[in-house]
This record gives structure tokens, sequence and C-alpha cells, in this order.
């Protein structure tokens, strides 16, 4: 079903904030596409084929959701997916009874990977040291996101606004940006470096 649709299919994956990213990356795509993306936490081996039996002919582009607790799932859902854009927010310790280490959870991450398009690009947390370790061994192309990082996305001028909001300037190849984030948290502002 899925190879009836040749349209960007964004797949996201990582330890924490995985919904969030989703729902910002969907976010910022449906501002120009007509959009699919995961609902609720649909992000498991029967929730990612039901997210993806909802994509119609309409559709310009899908945000495909993943979550892990095992070694081999994320290998076939993203064989499902088959990514054009693959998204690792970050690689902690959630899960890390199942995987042992967090190079085991680096390694399941990476999964996807596997699965994503020979043309795909890699989107990376330059923050997180275990993704760093992912430099110069891919065969797609990886942007780098972050706050200490300053590499091809990156943020400065962070400030809270009162409880409800984050403010910065993000920095991309293309120009910079000042925006006012709708949730308070640093975290948030990785989360929409990603997206950017």
């Amino acid at each position: 079903y899925r190879d009836r649709f040749e349209i960007p299919f964004v797949q996201i994956t990582g330890s924490v904030g995985k919904t969030t990213t989703k729902d910002m990356i969907a976010s910022v795509l449906s501002q120009k596409f007509d959009t699919l993306w995961t609902e609720g936490n649909y992000n498991n081996e029967v929730g990612v084929p039901l997210t993806i039996f909802r994509i119609e002919d309409h559709h310009q582009a899908a945000v495909i959701e993943m979550g892990m607790n095992h070694f081999g799932e994320l290998d076939r859902i993203a064989a499902a997916v088959r990514p054009n854009i693959g998204v690792i927010s970050n690689v902690g310790v959630a899960h890390i009874e199942f995987l042992g280490s967090r190079e085991g959870i680096l390694k399941a991450k990476c999964e996807m990977l596997a699965h994503l398009q020979a043309d795909g690009v890699a989107i990376l947390n330059g923050d997180n040291d275990m993704l760093q370790t992912l430099e110069g061994k891919l065969p797609q192309k990886i942007r780098w996101f972050g706050i200490e990082n300053k590499r091809d996305f990156y943020a400065d001028e962070i400030e809270q606004v009162g409880l409800e909001r984050t403010a910065c300037t993000i920095h991309t190849p293309v120009g910079s940006v000042r925006v006012n984030i709708p949730i308070p948290g640093l975290h948030m502002v990785l989360n929409a470096l990603s997206a950017a």
C-alpha cells in the first residue's frame, strides 16, 4: 500500500519527545502540504500500518512516529515506511532494561536508518553524544540540529517568555528567524529545530 504513494515520508524516533517532535514537523509541513500524521500514540507495529492505510491520493506528505522497546521492532516498522527523511530526536535511557545500554539503544534506533531511501536525509540531534558517533557513517546526507553544536540548524538567544512559551533565534543554511514556541522549555527548542 505504501508503494502507491510517491510522497515524502518523514519517520521520527527518539528516546523522548517523539510525539511533540512529530506534531511540530506535521504542523510545519501542513502549512504548505496536505499532510497526514500519526494520531495519538499509534507508533508501534500495529499503529504504524494503520496510519499508512489512512493515506489517500490527496495527501502530499506523511509524518510517521515510531516507538520501540526491543531490538528488531524499528527494523520491521521502518521496512513498511521506507522513509525519505529519518529523524532521531535523541538517544537516552528509555527502555535500557530491554536494550542493555545506551549503545544498544543507539543500535535499535539506527534500525530505521537502514531503511532510509538512498537519496534520503537523516536529521540528527548534534547535541546528543550517542548520535554524534554516526558522523561519516551513513551513506545518506545528514543534517544536524542542536543548541550546543552549532552546525546546520541551531538556536541561540533563547529565553523563557513567562510560563507559556520559549523564544529563540533559529539559524538555518538559508537564513535566520526569530520564533516563539508556544510551549515552555529548552527541550522544545530542540524539537522545533528538528522541524526546521
